[in-house]
C-alpha cells in the first residue's frame, strides 16, 4: 500500500503549476538532509513518450505523446533521493495533462514535506519578488498588491510588517549591503527607498521611469543604486543625495532584467530580453566592450561571483563568461 506522506507528496508536486494561482503566500524550505542519488540508472529525462494509435494511421503505425502517467510514476521513485528531479517531473506531467489534484493538495504536500519551514501569508495579491537580507534573518516581498512586506523569519511563526506608499504593483526588491535601506521598485516607474529599522520611507519615491521597474541592485559599498526599466533603460542614483548620477543608460532594446556591480563598484553588468548583455562603466554611462555572449533568448536572470570574473547568466540555457574588468 502506498504510504499516505508520499501520496500526499506526489499530488503536491503534480500539482505545482497551479502555484501562480495561490501567489498571495510565500513560503520558504530549509536544508534537507543530503540523499544519495539513485544507485541504478542515470535520471529521467523529462520527457517521457509512450505509443499510441493515432488518427488514421496506417496499420502497424503509431504516433507518441507524452504520458503523464508514466511521469507520475517516476515522481515516485525519486521523492527521497532527488527531490528537485521530482519536482520537475511533476511540473512536466501537469504540462501536459493539467488534471491532478488542486491547491489544496499542493500546501497539504508541503505541509509534510521535511523541507518546508514556514509559510508567510499577508499579502492579499500575488507575490512578485522576494529576497533576503544580509542578517540571513529578515526576508523582503513585493507584491501585485502594493505592498512590501518585511518578515523575521526567526520567530515562529514568522511575522512581517507592511510598508505601504506605492500606488502600483510591487515589481523589485533589493536590500543594500548593509541591510539598513530596503529599496522597491512598481509598475508605475517608482522607487522607494526604506528605512528598514523604522519601518518608513526615506523621502518621498524616487521618479525613475515612464515604464515598470524590472530591477534594481546596490553598489558592494551602498551608495549607488541601479534601476533597469521594462524600455531598456537604466539609472544609477547617488543614495545620500537620491539623485540621479547622470543621464539614463541607453542601449538595450529591450527591458533590462537582471543589474549587477562589479566588487569595486566600477562597472554595472545588465542583461535584458533583447538578448544582450552589456557591461558599462558606472561614471560615464559608457558602454566599455561589444556586447557579451549571452543565451540565445532573453536573459532571465544574472549573477556574479564575489571576485567579479564570473558571472553566470542564464536564459534558455545557461552559461558563464569570464571577464576580468578589477
Amino acid at each position: 500500500m502506498t504510504n499516505p506522506r508520499r501520496r500526499y507528496l506526489l499530488m503536491g508536486l503534480l500539482s505545482v503549476a497551479l502555484i501562480a494561482a495561490i501567489g498571495a503566500a510565500v513560503f520558504f524550505v530549509g536544508r534537507g538532509r543530503q540523499s544519495a542519488r539513485p544507485a541504478t540508472g542515470a535520471p529521467p529525462t523529462s520527457q517521457v513518450t509512450a505509443p499510441v494509435p493515432g488518427p488514421g494511421a496506417t496499420p502497424g503505425g503509431v504516433q507518441t505523446q507524452p504520458a503523464p502517467a508514466q511521469l507520475a510514476a517516476q515522481v515516485y521513485s525519486y521523492l527521497d533521493s532527488r527531490p528537485d528531479l521530482a519536482l520537475l517531473l511533476g511540473v512536466e506531467a501537469v504540462r501536459h495533462e493539467a488534471a491532478f489534484g488542486a491547491r489544496t493538495s499542493l500546501f497539504n504536500a508541503l505541509g509534510v514535506s521535511p523541507h518546508l519551514r514556514a509559510f508567510l501569508r499577508g499579502h492579499t495579491q500575488a507575490v512578485t519578488s522576494v529576497v533576503f537580507g544580509p542578517d540571513g534573518k529578515t526576508l523582503a516581498s513585493g507584491s501585485r498588491d502594493s505592498t512590501v512586506r518585511l518578515w523575521d523569519i526567526t520567530s515562529r511563526p514568522p511575522v512581517s510588517v507592511s510598508l505601504t506608499g506605492h500606488a502600483a504593483a510591487v515589481t523589485g526588491v533589493a536590500f543594500s549591503p548593509n541591510g539598513r535601506v530596503l529599496a522597491s521598485g512598481d509598475e508605475s516607474g517608482a522607487v522607494i527607498l526604506w528605512d528598514v529599522a523604522a519601518h518608513l520611507p526615506l523621502g518621498a519615491p524616487l521618479a525613475a521611469f515612464t515604464s515598470t521597474v524590472r530591477s534594481l541592485a546596490f553598489s558592494p559599498g551602498g551608495q549607488r543604486l541601479a534601476a533597469g526599466s521594462a524600455e531598456g533603460t537604466i539609472v544609477v542614483w547617488d543614495v545620500a543625495a537620491r539623485q540621479p548620477i547622470g543621464p539614463p543608460f541607453k542601449e538595450h532594446k529591450g527591458a533590462v532584467i537582471a543589474l549587477a556591480f562589479n566588487p569595486e563598484g566600477k562597472w554595472i553588468t545588465s542583461g535584458s530580453d533583447d538578448n544582450k548583455v552589456l557591461l558599462w562603466e558606472v561614471e560615464t554611462g559608457q558602454v566599455n566592450y561589444p556586447p557579451f555572449r549571452a543565451p540565445p533568448s532573453p536573459v532571465t536572470s544574472m549573477a556574479l561571483n564575489p571576485d567579479g570574473i564570473r558571472m553566470a547568466v542564464s536564459g534558455c540555457e545557461r552559461l558563464e563568461i569570464s571577464c576580468d574588468k578589477r
